[in-house]
C-alpha cells in the first residue's frame, strides 16, 4: 500500500488571475471607492439645495436616500471612468498606475478618512435619527453621508498643508492620483 502524498486531487486546482487582470481589479476598485466618495460629498449639498429651491418639503429619509443612490451611481460611474482610462493600457503601465495609488500617502489618507467617516455615519445616523427613518435609509445613507463628511475633511485638510507649505517657502508637488503615469 503506497501513499500518495503530492498535493494533487481530483477537483480542478484553483486557477491563479494574470497579473494584468489583478492589477486591473485593483485600478477599478480605487476607481469606484473614489466615485464613491465623491457622489457621497456632492449629493447631499446638491440634493438639499434642488429640494428648497423648488420649495418642497424636507424629510431625512429622502435626503438619506438621495445619498445612499448617489453613492451608487458614483461607484458605477467611477467603474465606466476607471475601463476608460485602463481598459487598454499595457500591463507595464497598469503596475506602475496600482504602485502608485498603492503607495501614495494621499490616497492612504483619503481612504483612511471616507472609511472611518463611513463607520461613524453609518453608526451614528440610525443612533440619531432613531423612529424618524427607516433603519436601512439610516445605515447606508449615514454611511454615505461620513463617506463625504470624511472625504471633505481630507481634502480641507490636504488644501490646508499645501497653504502652510507654500507659506513657508516649501515646494508642493501636485496631488493628482494620475500624474505622471
Amino acid at each position: 500500500m503506497s501513499l500518495n502524498l503530492s498535493n494533487s486531487s481530483s477537483a480542478e486546482p484553483a486557477t491563479t488571475l494574470p497579473q494584468a487582470s489583478v492589477d486591473l481589479q485593483a485600478l477599478l476598485k480605487n476607481n469606484a471607492f473614489h466615485g464613491y466618495q465623491i457622489a457621497s460629498l456632492a449629493v447631499p449639498p446638491l440634493y438639499l439645495a434642488m429640494t428648497l429651491a423648488r420649495r418642497r418639503p424636507l424629510s431625512f429619509n429622502k435626503v438619506l436616500v438621495a445619498t445612499m443612490l448617489g453613492g451608487a451611481v458614483g461607484a458605477a460611474a467611477g467603474v465606466g471612468v476607471g475601463t476608460l482610462q485602463y481598459g487598454n493600457e499595457a500591463e507595464d503601465r497598469l503596475v506602475v498606475a496600482r504602485r502608485k495609488i498603492t503607495y501614495d500617502t494621499n490616497q492612504i489618507r483619503l481612504g483612511d478618512y471616507a472609511t472611518l467617516g463611513g463607520l461613524l455615519g453609518a453608526v451614528l445616523t440610525p443612533a440619531l435619527l432613531y423612529r424618524r427613518t427607516r433603519l436601512v435609509f439610516a445605515i447606508f445613507g449615514g454611511a454615505g453621508i461620513g463617506v463625504g463628511a470624511g472625504t471633505g475633511v481630507h481634502y480641507w485638510r490636504n488644501f490646508q498643508d499645501r497653504q502652510l507649505a507654500r507659506q513657508q517657502g516649501i515646494s508642493v508637488p501636485p496631488t493628482s492620483p494620475h500624474t505622471n503615469i
